[in-house]
């Protein structure tokens, strides 16, 4: 969907390591790289190894969860975090990590089931409400979500990322005037916050001002011109506006950035079909709905709906 933020702590837990040989060592600095790759391997050789204690495992295996995620492998991610919560059901940090990865995934009910648990032991850090809140938003628990931002914006009343997702959620309960404000004040704390623009512009357009949304859009784009869901809101709202060909050009460049974006594709095929183009539009669409067949259902602004769809980016 559209514009959520996700946190992911992302710190290495570093351990110290007793002189046992040359290669332990240096399989604990590798470990403890930054570098993804460096990391599992070097956390894969210790517990290979089975050498370490209880809790210098866990920080191995934690170490390597990290790596995972920042290579995008989110299974393995969760399976090394599990092995740190089996060991310590009460880490926190494991917990939060754990419940942001099942997030991504899309197991909303066990990322909260997660977050909840991270929150109990420590609810001092208003990353771990915001991702609660982006959780229970997916699931459609909008007031629930609302409490959890509200929660965060307590603790951190300067974290922008709280305000943007907290006026997702309220686009989403169809308070629109609200969701703006909320918009607004995310870009007012950071300047150059292009999901917020994103955000922002996409609720002119479900109230009509359709101007001032293709602003917005296009600041977004000069920020970030590598996003193809921006183009597709502007592209969506130059339709509404009656301008196919500025259309056309906008979901022409949203597939330069992704040839297979379904929603690109409809919105071209319904570009093309307001200038006349009948069969490309007909060759469009058929593709998008062959890669996506509820792809209609995720474009509010081209299909003409007043209400996004649950959750966000």
């Amino acid at each position: 969907m559209r514009s959520l933020s996700i946190v992911l702590a992302g710190w290495l837990l570093a351990t110290p390591v007793s002189a046992q040989g040359p290669e332990r060592q240096q399989n604990w600095e590798r470990c403890l790289d930054d570098d993804p790759d460096t990391s599992i391997a070097g956390c894969t050789a210790l517990i290979g190894a089975s050498q370490e204690v209880e809790f210098n495992l866990a920080n191995v295996y934690y170490n390597r969860a990290i790596a995972y995620i920042g290579k995008g492998d989110l299974p393995r991610a969760i399976q090394d975090l599990s092995e740190v919560i089996r060991r310590d059901p009460n880490d926190p940090a494991a917990l939060f990590n754990r419940g942001n990865a099942f997030y991504i995934t899309g197991d909303f009910a066990r990322a909260i089931t997660d977050l909840d648990a991270s929150l109990t032991i420590d609810d001092t850090k208003p990353q771990r409400f915001m991702a609660r809140g982006l959780a229970h938003d997916r699931l459609g628990h909008y007031d629930l979500a609302l409490e959890d931002f509200n929660a965060g914006l307590v603790l951190d009343s300067a974290f922008a990322p709280l305000y943007n997702n907290r006026g997702n959620t309220y686009k989403n309960k169809g308070d629109l005037e609200k969701a703006l404000a909320d918009f607004e004040k995310a870009i007012a704390l950071n300047p150059r916050y292009a999901i917020a623009m994103d955000n922002r512009g996409f609720v002119f357009a479900l109230r009509g001002d359709y101007d001032r949304a293709i602003e917005s859009f296009t600041q977004s784009i000069a920020i970030n011109p590598g996003s193809a869901i921006v183009y597709d809101d502007r592209g969506a709202t130059w339709l509404r506006k009656g301008n196919a060909d500025q259309a056309l050009a906008d979901f022409d460049a949203a597939l330069k950035i992704n040839a297979r974006r379904a929603s690109s594709l409809y919105g071209r095929g319904l570009a093309k079909r307001a200038k006349g183009d009948e069969s490309g539009a007909r060759a469009d669409i058929a593709e998008a709905l062959r890669l996506q067949p509820n792809v209609a259902e995720t474009m509010p602004l081209a299909a003409g709906r007043s209400q996004p769809a649950a959750g966000g980016q």
